[in-house]
């Protein structure tokens, strides 16, 4: 059997100062329905 790949909508990339920030986005996104990648999650 093939493992499968996960699927993302969106790939959210920042610098280790704008991380908090990142997460808030991250957040809202997943909170409506975009399936996201962000380092750390």
């Amino acid at each position: 059997m093939t493992p499968t790949k996960p699927h993302y909508d969106v790939f959210i990339s920042s610098k280790s100062e704008d991380y908090l920030f990142a997460e808030e986005v991250y957040d809202f996104l997943e909170a409506n329905g975009v399936n996201c990648f962000l380092d750390k999650k």
